[in-house]
């Protein structure tokens, strides 16, 4: 049977199921209705014009009841339709692969290094291209996908099923309890309430995250060993050092801009819950491991570096020798596994309890020491014979740990540049530091900002207004994290809607005021401002305070630049142009000041905010500037597009490492003479052209009449509000 075949005979049979479905909840009367209004409006697509009118008709005629079970009898059937596209792309992504091998699957990480070695990259310049290449993928919580979670669980089981029903050889007794358990899935998601009664809370989407993330853990280990593949094939006579080159970030619990509900409480509680399902994660691992892991030292033997870090760590955790007992004294092995799963239990543990508490003794403090742990057993099983039993589901941990670390995501914080400036304002009035801030112009504020530099003290929690309170006690959050759980919990501040230098060096008194140390983060986001940002950027690095802060920081800037609000500023050609150049001078100020950039591309998932196909996004970005890595944001719907099968969700992430790999190690070619003029006018009547759109009488009042914004506005997918300020 042809794929597309599979594709039609899948559709028709979840249809047909889902047709059982309705008759049995709702009567034959309302199946009829459905069938009528499908089978009319194909009908009308198909070329019949008297089907418009009936179909019109028949809509304007129906109860509301008759409304709601038909829209949600399509709602369903769109979900199963997708799904079963999704399993067809999959389909065809493996029919690809069958066809091409042994030549390498299109745009895979395999491809790449082969490319990389038939254009005559030698192994250093390649070692050199893994040294550099980061890709952190950063979840959002934008408001952009209302589909609930227990109705996105209940899809995800429908395709584990029938994934089941692919099985070759199937019994017909496994074939009828899978449709079984279609029919009562598809059943549950009729009763189920398709959108929620009421907004999530923030920790409910820090959860929506979390499920995602689990997909990635299960990915991320085939990743690296399809790279550590390609590399050995094109390059066998080398060993390469393959680092931490996946990363995953998110500002769900820390983002704050526009959202009153992301209070210093409840991103505190991210960071715990962050750091508990880390933890459990790690567990499940440890035990895998642990059941496959039990060489003994009278068959292979054992590092002595393994044996005194056993001692040592019965020494210092008295509680963990009653766990160790009833193992072998030769299953040394499984015994250092014991305390890592007593670590991770600490871990797990501290990780639910109250924000104020401490970390109980014995936890791991950070990825790094787990790592750490891993990596004495995996020397001792190299140097034992047993590299084939480290290539197994140890090396998927390490590479695991590596990746999520012990927060699972490093959480970014954001705030508005208005917010951190009102702040300052009351703050350094409060410390007599400044006493007209705000009133001050740019030059002016720098002037102070320069000269409150290292100064401080503190202030009671009555002098402070709601604000400047509430930022205090993030800022708490802040170092307490740091302290608990490490540096590498939080990822950075990002300031949205910077405009100027004092924008950024607001956040820098603020968190050298309260010695909360993390990575500034500017997000240049109208047209105006990224025409401006090489300025601003210059203006930093030639600030005294700014360039020693950026030393700590390895002489490494984070630069994000805003897909959306530079669209909505001024037009699709205009912002992207305007990106562009930005990331051209932007990359140019820092080299010509001896600092790297990694640029964080704020993208969404509609073209309106920067989204397409994540791939080639990233070979249209100028080649330099892809040097140091790079930072993108995976924002609302394309998180369960992306990320809920783990299939896709492997097939998009080798994309984006094989253009990453082919953009940085064989740039483009130069654009023909002329072309980056003619785009630049274009880009200016363009502009010219939108804002005469936007600014005419009566565009507004247009606009809502003729669109559903108010009503999407209203629907409750997301704790934050449609808008951030009314």
């Amino acid at each position: 049977m042809y794929k597309s075949e599979k594709l039609d005979v899948e559709i028709r049979m979840l249809g047909r199921i889902l047709g059982e479905v309705i008759k049995e909840q709702t009567g034959l009367p309302m199946y009829n209705l459905e069938e009528e209004i499908r089978l009319t409006a194909r009908a009308w697509r198909m070329g019949d014009e008297e089907a418009e009118k009936r179909l019109l008709e028949r809509i304007a005629a129906m109860t509301s009841e008759e409304g709601k079970a038909v829209a949600r009898a399509f709602t369903i059937f769109f979900d199963l339709a997708n799904l079963a596209e999704d399993r067809q792309r999959v389909r065809v992504l493996r029919e690809r692969e069958w066809i091409q091998a042994p030549r390498p699957r299109s745009e895979s990480v395999e491809e790449a290094v082969a490319v990389l070695r038939e254009g005559g990259a030698g192994a250093e310049r390649v070692q050199k291209l893994l040294d550099d290449l980061l890709i952190d993928l950063v979840f959002t919580a934008h408001p952009t996908e209302a589909k609930r979670s227990s109705v996105r669980v209940k899809v995800r089981h429908l395709r584990e099923y029938l994934q089941s029903l692919d099985r070759e050889s199937l019994l017909p007794r496994e074939e009828e309890y899978l449709l079984t358990q279609i029919r009562t899935y598809l059943t549950c998601l009729w009763q189920t309430d398709l959108l929620r009664a009421r907004r999530p809370t923030v920790i409910e989407e820090v959860e929506v995250g979390i499920y995602f993330a689990t997909t990635l853990w299960s990915v991320v280990p085939l990743l690296y060993r399809d790279l550590r593949r390609a590399l050995a094939k094109a390059y066998p006579d080398h060993v390469f050092r393959i680092g931490r080159f996946l990363r995953v970030g998110s500002w769900i619990g820390g983002d704050r801009d526009g959202n009153p509900h992301v209070t210093a409480e409840v991103t505190a509680g991210t960071l715990a819950r962050l750091r508990r399902a880390a933890a459990e994660a790690h567990l499940r691992q440890c035990e895998r491991v642990f059941d496959s892991l039990s060489p003994s030292t009278r068959q292979a033997g054992a590092s002595e570096e393994l044996r005194s870090a056993l001692e040592a760590a019965l020494e210092r955790y008295p509680a963990v020798v009653a766990l160790v007992e009833p193992l072998s004294p030769y299953e040394v092995y499984c015994r250092f596994l014991k305390v890592i799963e007593w670590r991770l239990d600490r871990t797990a543990r501290s990780a639910e309890q109250s924000a104020a508490s401490r970390v109980l003794a014995g936890a791991y403090r950070s990825g790094t020491e787990l790592v750490s742990d891993l990596g004495i057993i995996a020397r001792s099983l190299a140097a034992h014979n047993g590299t084939r039993i480290l290539d197994g589901e140890l090396q998927d941990w390490i590479w695991q740990a590596e990746t999520f670390g012990l927060n699972f995501t490093q959480l970014d914080i954001r705030q508005e540049s208005e917010w951190n400036g009102r702040v300052v304002d009351e703050v350094l009035r409060g410390l007599g530091l400044c006493g007209n801030y705000r009133e001050l112009g740019e030059e002016a504020r720098v002037a102070a900002l320069s000269a409150a530099m290292g100064k401080g003290g503190d202030l009671p929690e009555a002098r402070l207004g709601p604000e400047a309170a509430e930022t205090r006690r993030l800022l708490g959050v802040i170092r307490r994290a740091v302290t608990d759980y490490g540096p590498e919990s939080l990822g950075g501040y990002i300031i949205s809607m910077t405009h100027s230098l004092s924008d950024v060096l607001e956040v820098l008194w603020l968190v050298g005021w309260q010695g909360a140390p993390l990575r500034i983060v500017p997000l240049f986001e109208t047209i105006g401002d990224l025409r401006q940002a090489p300025l601003t950027l210059a203006r930093m690095l030639d600030h005294p305070a700014y360039a020693a802060y950026l030393r700590e920081q390895g002489d490494t800037q984070i630069i994000m630049i805003g897909y959306s609000d530079s669209t909505k500023d001024g037009g699709y050609l205009a912002a992207n142009w305007a990106l562009y150049r930005a990331q051209e001078a932007l990359h140019e100020t820092a080299r010509s000041h001896g600092v790297r950039i990694i640029f964080f591309h704020g993208r969404g998932g509609s073209l309106g905010r920067g989204g397409g196909p994540a791939a080639r996004s990233i070979l249209s970005l100028p080649p330099e500037t892809i040097g140091a890595g790079l930072r993108m944001t995976e924002q609302g719907e394309v998180l369960a597009e992306r990320y809920d099968d783990p299939q896709v969700a492997y097939r998009h992430l080798e994309q984006i490492i094989w253009a990453t790999l082919m953009a940085s190690g064989r740039p483009l070619a130069e654009p023909e003479a002329g072309w980056k003029e003619t785009v630049g006018r274009l880009a200016e009547k363009a502009l010219a052209s939108y804002r005469e759109l936007v600014e005419a009488p009566g565009f507004l009042v247009y606009f809502g009449q003729a669109t559903p914004i108010e009503e999407i506005e209203s629907l409750p997918i997301a704790s934050r509000p449609a808008r951030r300020h009314g």
